[in-house]
């Protein structure tokens, strides 16, 4: 899938760990006919889909969660998304999630806290949202108890900072996704859940 034309493809900054197939940040530039203020946003969804960039190969994928993300911050003149996850594993399908659950590591990845402990603590962004959604499909006991520790202990890192979610909670109290965000819809303050 193409990156809109309103992304800046070239100035993509991605942390790749290829080797154990996870992602561990995306920060998108986007770009504006008009001059806009710089404006930047940390979203927290579930999982990495299929967006990747090599720029030395000239490799740029998007997938659709990270389009209708960046869409939606477009159409508020932010200037820069960064996306995290609270599992930096690759998968199209969040079900495959589960086949994990006993290996949380293989997942959440072991450097991603500290990733996402460093651009909460940054102070760049003007909102942190969270947008990962509901349990993984087909998920087991096992895979909600492990969803629901995972959010608690991104509730500790995020530690109350200016914190929203888009249009609706869904199951469970849980904030809608970046992938079915309607693109009008508004941002609402968000209050853990888990901690």
């Amino acid at each position: 899938m193409e990156y809109p034309e309103f992304v800046d493809k070239k100035k993509i900054d991605i942390l790749l760990d290829e080797e154990s197939d996870l992602r561990y940040y995306i920060k998108v530039p986007l770009q504006y006919k008009e001059a806009v203020s710089p404006r930047s946003v940390l979203v927290i969804l579930k999982n990495p889909s299929k967006a990747k960039v090599n720029h030395k190969d000239g490799l740029y994928e998007s997938d659709s969660t990270l389009n209708r993300v960046i869409s939606y911050f477009f159409e508020k003149k932010y200037t820069e998304v960064v996306m995290v996850n609270l599992f930096a594993r690759y998968f199209t399908h969040s079900d495959k999630l589960n086949d994990y659950v006993d290996d949380p590591d293989a997942i959440i990845g072991q450097k991603n806290d500290v990733y996402i402990k460093g651009f909460v603590e940054s102070g760049e962004f003007e909102r942190i949202i969270v947008a990962w959604g509901g349990y993984p499909k087909n998920s087991n006991e096992k895979m909600r108890k492990l969803y629901k520790k995972r959010i608690g202990e991104m509730e500790k890192l995020i530690n109350k900072k200016d914190t929203y979610y888009v249009e609706k909670m869904v199951e469970e109290r849980f904030p809608k996704h970046g992938m079915v965000w309607s693109l009008k819809a508004p941002m609402k303050k968000y209050e853990s859940q888990f901690i």
